[in-house]
Formats: C-alpha cells, structure tokens, sequence
C-alpha cells in the first residue's frame, strides 16, 4: 500500500498544480476544479481513487 499512498501523494500535489481541488468526503473522492481536468490526471484519479482517499484521510488526521 504504501507506494501507492506514495503514488496518491504525487497525483494530488499535480492536481493542486492544475488547480484542481481534491478531498475526501463518505469514503468517496469529491473534486472541484475551474477548468476540465487534463485526461491524464481524470485517469490517474480513477487509478488510483483508493489510495488518494486512504491519503487524504490520513492528511485531515495528521492537522487534527
């Protein structure tokens, strides 16, 4: 599990790059974002929607 935590970490520090607001709400990924979302990262999101969760979960956890 831990390279894809690892693997999440890098997707959502791309996404806040793109402008692309990621967080974790009922065990589901919820996004918002002014634009579309490049392809590669609408695929990566998917991929890898498991460990973004368990990672921005643990994110919420660790400021609390």
């Amino acid at each position: 599990m831990i390279p894809d935590l690892h693997r999440a970490a890098e997707v959502v520090r791309f996404a806040r790059d793109h402008g692309v607001i990621l967080w974790a709400q009922g065990g589901r990924l919820q996004y918002r974002s002014a634009c579309p979302l490049p392809g590669d990262l609408e695929d990566l999101l998917r991929q890898l929607k498991t460990a973004i969760v368990a990672f921005l979960a643990d994110s919420v956890l660790e400021q609390q």
